[in-house]
C-alpha cells in the first residue's frame, strides 16, 4: 500500500508542475501569436485565457473518432500511440 501511496505522490510532485507549465507557455505562445498578427488572442476562457489549454485538452479528450469501415480496429486505435512512443526512442 505504501508503494502506491509513493508512487501517486511521486507522480503529482513530477507531473502535474510539468503539465502546468506546458499550459502556460501554450498560453503565452499564443499571445505572442496574436501579438504578431495583430488579433486579440485567447482571452475568453478563464482569466485572461488562463484556462484556454485545458479546454483545448478537454476538447480534443471529447472529439468523436471517426472509424474506417474495413479497418483493423485494434491496429487503429494504436497507431497513433506506436508512432508517438517510436518517436520518443530516438
Amino acid at each position: 500500500m505504501r508503494t502506491i501511496i509513493f508512487i501517486f505522490i511521486n507522480f503529482l510532485i513530477t507531473y502535474v508542475p510539468l503539465l502546468i507549465g506546458v499550459a502556460f507557455v501554450i498560453l503565452w505562445e499564443r499571445k505572442v501569436l496574436g501579438a504578431i498578427q495583430r488579433r486579440q488572442g485567447p482571452t475568453k476562457v478563464g482569466y485572461d485565457g488562463i484556462l484556454q489549454s485545458f479546454i483545448d485538452g478537454f476538447k480534443l479528450i471529447l472529439k468523436e473518432s471517426i472509424l474506417p469501415h474495413k479497418s483493423n480496429k485494434i491496429i487503429f486505435f494504436f497507431s497513433a500511440f506506436l508512432i508517438f512512443s517510436l518517436s520518443l526512442v530516438n
